[in-house]
C-alpha cells in the first residue's frame, strides 16, 4: 500500500441507505487526500468491488440486506488482504466489537462521530493505528479475553521472544495508538515503531493488530 502523501487514500463505501452513502461521500470528498473509488448497497457487491478496486479503505455498515457487515468484512479481508475495513454503524454493542475485530477490522466508529473526526481516523489507520474510542478499549480487552481459550504451548513460546521493548509497543497498540502516537510516547521515530510493530506480527504469526491484541490479552500481557 502507498504511503499517504503519494496519491488520495482510496475508499470504498458499503451502506444500504443512499442518502447516508451520499453525504459520507461528500465529507470523503472534501479532503484532498481521500477519494471514494466505489459504492455498494450490499455486502456481496462490496466483497465483489473489494475484489476489483483493492482500495485502501472500506468503510461498511454493519446491518445490511443480504449478509452482516461482520461476514462482508470476514470476505473482503481474504479478497483484498492489504484493505483496511472500518466498520461504521450505529451499534455501539460490545460484541459487535470484538465480532468485527477478530473478523480482521481495523477499527470500530459508530455513525455520529463528527466529519473532522472521520478523516483524521481514516489518516490514523493508513498511518498503521486502529480508530476505536479509548473509552471502548477496557471492554474490548475484557471481552476478547474471555473470546478464546488459553494460549496454546505453541503461541506461549512465540511470546516469550518477544522482547521488553516489544511487549511495550503491543500494550500501546491495545490501547489503540497509532505508529505516530507510540513513538511519541517511547521517543522512537515512526518507522522504528514501524519495523517493530512488524516484528511483532512475525513472531507471533499474525497479519493485524486485532489478531495480536486477541492473543496478548489470551496470553494476559495486556
Amino acid at each position: 500500500m502507498e504511503s499517504l502523501g503519494k496519491r488520495p487514500v482510496s475508499i470504498l463505501l458499503v451502506d444500504d441507505h443512499p442518502l447516508f452513502r451520499e453525504g459520507l461521500k461528500a465529507v470523503l470528498s472534501s479532503a484532498p487526500d481521500m477519494t471514494v473509488v466505489g459504492e455498494a448497497g450490499t455486502g456481496q457487491e462490496g466483497v465483489e468491488l473489494a475484489r476489483s478496486l483493492q482500495p485502501d479503505v472500506v468503510l461498511m455498515d454493519v446491518r445490511l440486506p443480504d449478509m452482516d457487515g461482520l461476514e462482508a468484512t470476514t470476505r473482503v479481508r481474504k479478497v483484498a488482504p492489504t484493505t483496511r475495513v472500518v466498520i461504521l454503524t450505529g451499534f455501539d454493542d460490545p460484541e459487535y466489537l470484538k465480532r468485527a475485530l477478530l473478523a480482521g477490522a481495523a477499527g470500530y466508529r459508530l455513525k455520529g462521530v463528527s466529519p473532522e473526526s472521520l478523516l483524521r481516523d481514516i489518516r490514523t489507520i493508513m498511518d498503521g493505528g486502529s480508530i476505536i474510542d479509548s473509552a471502548l478499549w477496557p471492554t474490548l480487552v475484557q471481552a476478547l479475553s474471555a473470546a478464546g481459550p488459553p494460549l496454546t504451548p505453541e503461541e506461549r513460546e512465540r511470546f516469550a521472544t518477544l522482547t521488553p521493548t516489544e511487549r511495550e509497543v503491543l500494550r500501546r497498540m491495545a490501547q489503540g495508538l497509532s505508529n505516530a502516537q507510540i513513538a511519541q510516547e517511547l521517543h522512537y521515530t515512526e518507522g522504528t515503531v514501524k519495523n517493530i510493530v512488524g516484528r511483532i506480527f512475525d513472531k507471533l504469526g499474525v497479519g493485524d493488530r486485532a489478531q495480536a491484541v486477541y492473543l496478548a490479552t489470551r496470553g494476559g500481557i495486556i
